[in-house]
């Protein structure tokens, strides 16, 4: 009994040593499946952002496609318009062949960006293939080079500053004739409804390039029914106008620009004194050389806004890395002269907000714009950030800095507060939801939180958003009119960089 009892003890010991080495081995299989599952995360991250990137060659393809056959159209009906116009075949030809040489560099650019996405698919590819290595890249396209810091203090005397005030006394001096009944008129047709703010915001001041140009008072109606200022009539003597938001644009009314006739047409509004009125449509695109006289054309040939007057060219294109951003910037600047009832709403807000200088600024755009648009990470506006102030030549002033956030998702603040409250102070315009103003919807209440959003982000030292968005746009734009220097490096755009059209 002994013996076998011995005999037992001992191939007991053998079936532990077997049990302990194939535990060791089942723990070794479950580390290499963990293994596995990560790897195979990072694989399923990369063909997603191939996809992601294909698809947005796909669409680029497809808008360069659709770009293609609507100038095909033009040229087609330009050539049509030599046929039957003879008389005027020396001047038809010449604004055929401005419009084939502005095709021509659509084109091109278009092609060039659409390399810049092969290469980027090409780039994504070569990481897949050296997983799980996967390096991430940066292809955000505004330039992310930071420039010194330069003071303000006596702007009234920069370059910059002069020619604002000059712009500024002549927009005075063309929207406020001494006789109404006298003067020419450009009237814009506003479908105020038919896109967002931001995008209504452009064509205006598209129209306004083109009256500046052709030396036109510009009108339009009083922004009839517009959903952006619903609900204001209790607080503009029972009236639901641009008043709501706006100083009056002119002195003189829509009124005085009846009879108006379409533009472009046979005749141009430079050549006609006696054309009174002229009428733009919603995507009209007159050529330079229906320009007035007064504008500086040099031999470019691209459509306005591109386009400033002779008084302030040089100034502003030595001066400026981009000058149509400023340009734009000063005509939208006109534009947006906040009413009593908005400056007062204005004052109130910033009093509460209490930002102190210098603070910077994101706009963050989702719900139905990334349908639109690529999605963009909270941390990657962080971290744009935090590239800004580690390159900053002077230490920041403020232990922590104050970020101010404009964002139609409430849970883009939520994860601000969350995760970088620590470093960060968090601000943004309050209203019961608590979402900023750019998600307070189409209202005049909700108009007047995103004119905060927008006053409040183009006062940032540095911001980042997304051009993608009108709004982020407006803000840029609105940038270059708070400094009296060139400030188009204070701001780095995500997706796209800055292009201008209504």
């Amino acid at each position: 009994f002994e013996l076998k009892l011995t005999s037992f003890k001992q191939q007991f010991m053998i079936y532990e040593k077997s049990l302990s080495d194939f535990t060791i081995k089942v723990n070794q299989l479950e580390i290499q499946q963990s293994n596995f599952n990560d790897l195979k995360q990072e694989i399923e991250i990369v063909l997603q952002n191939v996809r992601e990137q294909s698809s947005t060659q796909q669409n680029l393809l497809a808008r360069e496609q659709t770009w293609r056959t609507d100038i095909e159209h033009q040229m087609l009906i330009s050539q049509q318009n030599i046929l039957k116009n003879n008389d005027n075949l020396k001047q038809i030809a010449l604004l055929f062949n401005e419009n084939y040489d502005f095709i021509k560099k659509l084109y091109s650019s278009q092609l060039q960006f659409i390399n810049a996405q092969n290469q980027a698919i090409q780039i994504s590819l070569q990481s897949f293939n050296q997983l799980p290595k996967l390096k991430s890249y940066d292809l955000s396209s505004l330039s992310s080079s930071l420039t010194s810091l330069t003071s303000s203090s006596s702007s009234s005397t920069t370059p910059l500053a002069i020619a604002a005030k000059w712009l500024q006394d002549s927009i005075q001096k063309l929207q406020n004739p001494t006789d109404c009944n006298e003067a020419r008129f450009l009237r814009c047709d506003v479908p105020w409804n038919a896109c967002g703010f931001g995008c209504v915001f452009h064509h205006l001041s598209y129209c306004f390039a083109i009256s500046i140009a052709t030396q036109r008072t510009l009108v339009f109606d009083n922004a009839p029914g517009w959903a952006y200022i619903a609900g204001c009539s209790e607080q503009n003597n029972g009236q639901q106008n641009w008043e709501c938001l706006f100083k009056p644009i002119s002195t003189c009314s829509n009124s005085f620009a009846k009879d108006s006739i379409n533009w472009p047409s046979s005749v141009t509004p430079s050549q006609d004194p006696q054309a009174k009125s002229i009428n733009i449509g919603w995507w009209s695109r007159p050529s330079r050389s229906q320009y007035h006289p007064w504008a500086n054309t040099d031999g470019n040939n691209e459509k306005i806004p591109m386009i400033f007057p002779k008084e302030i060219s040089d100034s502003i294109s030595k001066e400026h890395r981009d000058p149509r951003v400023w340009y734009i910037g000063q005509l939208e600047s006109y534009l947006a002269r906040p009413s009593e009832i908005l400056q007062k709403n204005l004052d109130q807000s910033f009093s509460e907000l209490a930002l102190d200088k210098p603070y910077f600024g994101i706009h963050v755009r989702r719900t139905d714009k990334i349908v639109e648009a690529r999605y963009h990470q909270v941390e990657e506006y962080i971290a744009k950030i935090r590239e800004w102030i580690a390159k900053r030549p002077e230490p920041f002033p403020h232990r922590q800095p104050t970020i101010y956030v404009a964002t139609d998702e409430k849970t883009v603040i939520e994860q601000l507060e969350r995760d970088f409250s620590n470093t960060f102070i968090i601000k943004y315009f309050k209203d019961t939801s608590g979402i900023s103003g750019v998600g307070q919807g189409h209202s005049w209440h909700g108009s007047i939180a995103l004119m905060v959003d927008i006053h409040a982000l183009a006062q940032a030292e540095f911001f980042v958003g997304t051009i993608s968005s009108q709004v982020s746009r407006l803000v840029y734009e609105f940038q270059q009119v708070c400094n009296d220097f060139d400030i188009s490096d204070h701001t780095f755009s995500l997706d796209e960089p800055y292009w201008y059209f209504p």
